[in-house]
């Protein structure tokens, strides 16, 4: 049943986090009125190895977490064990969407499946999502985004930060607005 493979899954989860954050010399102790997140976590392939192997190094340094993890493509487990610090789990995607793959191929139209990895990304971010508790705080990271500088997003008053960016991805605004309903908006500071 459902029910019997997520408390397995979840159990998996729950015996297999270990990492906590112990900040190096170079980075900034815990900021007074912060809290870190029970989970960071990321979705990587190996196309993006080269990157991610200086996002997990800056992750560790500059996003405090208890506990992070990294899901890759089954077959790639190994490979992002090679270059991944120990501190953060390596989960193959099967554990999360197993099958998933190969019903979005069947489902998806001719045109979009050049997308088919970015798509698949989305549903393992949200399927690590249902696995948090209502009151664990779970940070999605992207793998190819890497942290020059000590970030919290926690509040202890409950509130989250945000941070933004500049990026304009109109395939994604695009898909963000149809699914959720959401436009991209501009924040204008200053004169």
């Amino acid at each position: 049943s459902h029910d019997r493979a997520t408390s397995n899954h979840s159990a998996l989860i729950m015996k297999t986090h270990t990492a906590r954050f112990e900040p190096s010399e170079n980075s900034e102790k815990p900021t007074e009125g912060y809290i870190v997140p029970d989970l960071v976590y990321s979705v990587c392939a190996a196309s993006d190895l080269e990157v991610w192997t200086l996002t997990s190094k800056y992750l560790l340094k500059n996003v405090p977490s208890k506990n992070y993890l990294l899901i890759v493509p089954d077959g790639e487990v190994s490979l992002f064990k090679q270059v991944t610090d120990r501190m953060i789990n390596i989960i193959p995607e099967s554990v999360y969407v197993p099958g998933l793959k190969d019903r979005l191929i069947e489902k998806m139209l001719p045109n979009t499946t050049g997308r088919l990895g970015w798509y698949l990304q989305q549903f393992i971010k949200l399927a690590v999502l249902y696995e948090a508790r209502p009151h664990e705080n779970f940070l999605i990271w992207d793998a190819d985004t890497v942290p020059i500088k000590t970030i919290y997003f926690f509040r202890e008053t409950g509130e989250v930060e945000f941070y933004t960016g500049t990026e304009a991805h109109n395939p994604y605004f695009d898909l963000t607005q149809k699914l959720l309903g959401f436009r991209k908006t501009a924040i204008v500071t200053g004169k």
